[in-house]
């Protein structure tokens, strides 16, 4: 998921979305903070899991 696609999806579901640049402790996965209105963050999470999939399917 690049820049411009989490862009969109803040703009869309009007929250803040911060992807900490360091790797957790022995692992290659990154910690991510969303922060908004509960309703807000519950559609980013939702916008983002939805997008995942259909990276995961192609």
């Amino acid at each position: 998921m690049n820049c411009y696609i989490l862009v969109h999806v803040l703009q869309q579901t009007g929250t803040n979305i911060k992807v900490y640049s360091q790797c957790c402790p022995g692992s290659t996965e990154r910690v991510v903070a969303i922060g908004g209105k509960p309703k807000s963050v519950v559609n980013c999470i939702d916008t983002i899991y939805e997008l995942l999939e259909t990276v995961s399917d192609t």
